[in-house]
C-alpha cells in the first residue's frame, strides 16, 4: 500500500517510508522489544507519550526507510540497532 487517505479529504499520508507524521513501530534487535513512536516536530515532540522529534536520533535515522529496514542509532549509552516493522 502506498498510502492512506482520508475519505472525504485530499490529504494522504504515505505510508512506504517513514515522514513526519508517521506512526512507527520498532524491533530493537539486541533485546528483542517492540516500541511505537510518532514522528513529529520538534515543538510536538513528547517522548512520555510516544511522540518523538524528527530532529531526535531515532527520528532523524528513520526518515525516508522503509518498512524492514534496519537502523543504527548512536544514543548517549551506545548504539541501538532498530528494524522498523511497521509504518502507519
Amino acid at each position: 500500500e502506498i498510502s492512506a487517505c482520508l475519505v472525504g479529504s485530499e490529504m494522504c499520508i504515505e505510508t512506504e517510508v517513514v515522514r513526519l507524521g508517521s506512526t512507527v513501530t520498532f524491533l530493537n534487535v539486541s533485546n528483542d522489544t517492540r516500541m511505537t513512536y510518532q514522528i513529529v516536530g520538534t515543538t510536538e515532540a513528547d517522548p512520555l507519550n510516544a511522540r518523538i522529534s524528527n530532529e531526535s536520533p531515532v527520528g532523524r535515522m528513520s526518515l525516508n526507510k522503509k518498512k524492514g529496514a534496519i537502523i543504527d542509532v548512536e544514543v548517549p549509552t551506545g548504539t541501538l540497532r532498530l528494524k522498523i516493522l511497521d509504518i502507519n
